[in-house]
């Protein structure tokens, strides 16, 4: 898991700072890369159906980026920021990918957060983060996938 403190990230248990990203990269869409070709999950069908899915913004999910429990609101641009250099260091991190996958899903991109968590669980498809986070939508049950 990562967090965030005042000067950077933790990371898998270690710190690493933030370097400044030049403005090509910050106007940048945020992606987890070029979808990947298929899942063991693919044949699910909240999966299979994945472009059909609405956007739907789930706000709560922003509070796993909160730098510590008495922050009172999140500057999503330094979130984004963040994980925009998070991914350029190592874009095959499953905490990143998932990391990322949270954003869109707070944003309320549906399908560019299943993409990212499909991504990592091509990498990882046993890892039970990931799947918690592409099976459960408690606000929107269309992306249930009864995994």
């Amino acid at each position: 898991e990562s967090e965030c403190d005042g000067g950077g990230v933790v990371v898998d248990g270690q710190k690493q700072g933030l370097e400044p990203i030049s403005i090509e990269v910050e106007k940048q869409l945020l992606t987890c890369g070029p979808p990947v070709e298929s899942t063991v999950y693919d044949f699910l069908e909240g999966l299979a159906r994945r472009k059909e899915h609405k956007h739907f913004p789930e706000p709560g999910v922003i509070k796993i980026f909160k730098k510590n429990p008495d922050d009172m609101a999140i500057n999503i641009n330094e979130v984004e920021a963040m994980l925009k250099n998070l991914f350029i260091e190592n874009p095959n991190s499953l905490t990143t990918l998932n990391q990322i996958g949270n954003f869109w899903r707070a944003r309320g991109d549906t399908q560019l957060a299943i993409e990212c968590f499909r991504k990592a669980l091509s990498l990882s498809p046993d890892h039970p983060d990931l799947l918690l986070n592409l099976s459960l939508s408690p606000d929107h049950p269309d992306l249930l996938l009864n995994l």
